[in-house]
């Protein structure tokens, strides 16, 4: 479309390309495009999947860094990176892992807190923890901003 605009400009008239298309053609094609894609329904969970791993992983970086924030530890073992806790309340990681054990995994680790160790139950319970904060941050976001700067009609009881 922009090569069209530049003729159009250059020329001072209309460019003849053999159609009929009104210059929003490149608009409409890549929605349609996008349409297209997310249509199926795997590429669309793969999609966000894949956005908020990168979330709760770009906010576990964050916590994990030296100051007041930092309820994180970062270990690295093997050219790997893994995240232990070193400030989130024990009550929190204890509700982890009786989850965790409803389903028969780590059943028998006693210490949530398992420092400086990358233990997988520990890991585990301290990703899902990072996870609910983050995805409960997000949503908490956008019920303010709905609320408070734009879309107050969303909250209306609808008869």
């Amino acid at each position: 479309m922009y090569e069209r605009q530049k003729i159009e400009e250059k020329n001072g008239s209309a460019a003849k390309y053999g159609d009929n298309r009104d210059g929003f053609e490149a608009v409409r094609e890549e929605l349609d495009r996008i349409e297209q894609e997310f249509m199926d329904t795997d590429t669309l969970f793969d999609a966000l999947n894949d956005h908020l791993i990168k979330m709760v992983f770009k906010e576990m970086d964050k916590m994990s860094k030296p100051g007041s924030l930092q309820i994180l530890n970062k270990v690295q073992q093997e050219g790997r990176v893994f995240y232990t806790s070193k400030a989130i309340p024990a009550p929190i990681l204890s509700e982890y892992k009786r989850q965790f054990e409803k389903t028969g995994k780590y059943s028998t680790i006693n210490d949530v807190y398992n420092y400086g160790s990358a233990d997988p139950a520990t890991m585990d319970y301290v990703l899902s923890a990072m996870a609910n904060h983050t995805i409960s941050s997000m949503i908490s976001i956008i019920e303010f901003e709905k609320i408070f700067s734009g879309d107050p009609a969303f909250y209306k009881w609808k008869n």
